[in-house]
């Protein structure tokens, strides 16, 4: 299962044909002797239309044979990515996440990245940028430890349905522990859906 987020900007590009972000858990597990701790497993990918954004020779040393072609492996502690989208939603608020593998991958979401003077402004637009940095194999640390990255733009409801998407997928990776945890963590959303769905 996928969680998609697709590029919103260019209306003359066929929906099929544009930049997406996709991204799929691996495991969620919980400890039980460290408390409100989920720890998640994730795969994070970029394409254009079906095929990866980069040339595959980025992915050869670092994609692990479980991950699917285009697709970077990622970690999350206390699941801080569904966290932040949520928060996010909410309050409008800059979200930035950056996972703990190499090579690092930081996701940051806002409703004014590209334009700060937009800040308090009533919008339904957020982009998204993610940056594959800190140990990729197309640059080095001269360079500043800093590799590609790629712009999305979307509305408040595909941000919304791909946070949905994504808490839906979590919870048949989860442990026994962790899919109690999971539902508690995020009762606040899955109360509000089931409101909107009575609604």
């Amino acid at each position: 299962m996928v969680a998609d987020l697709i590029d919103d900007q260019e209306e003359d590009v066929p929906e099929a044909s544009r930049l997406r972000l996709s991204l799929t858990w691996r495991s969620i597990t919980s400890d039980p002797s460290i408390a409100d701790k989920l720890e998640g497993t994730l795969a994070i990918g970029l394409f254009v239309g079906q095929q990866p954004l980069f040339s595959p020779a980025v992915y050869e040393r670092w994609r692990p044979d479980f991950v699917l072609p285009g697709f970077f492996r990622a970690e999350d502690s206390g699941c801080n990515l569904l966290r932040g989208i949520w928060a996010t939603l909410r309050t409008r608020k800059r979200f930035d996440f950056e996972d703990t593998l190499r090579p690092y991958v930081r996701v940051i979401i806002s409703p004014d990245l590209l334009d700060p003077d937009s800040i308090g402004r009533s919008t339904n637009r957020f982009e998204v940028l993610v940056i594959i940095q800190h140990g990729g194999p197309w640059h080095g640390d001269a360079m500043g430890s800093s590799g590609p990255g790629a712009l999305l733009v979307v509305r408040r409801e595909q941000l919304e349905k791909f946070f949905y998407d994504l808490l839906d997928e979590a919870v048949p990776v989860c442990n026994e522990l962790a899919r109690t945890d999971l539902a508690e963590a995020f009762a606040e959303p899955l109360a509000v859906r089931h409101a909107h769905a009575q609604g």
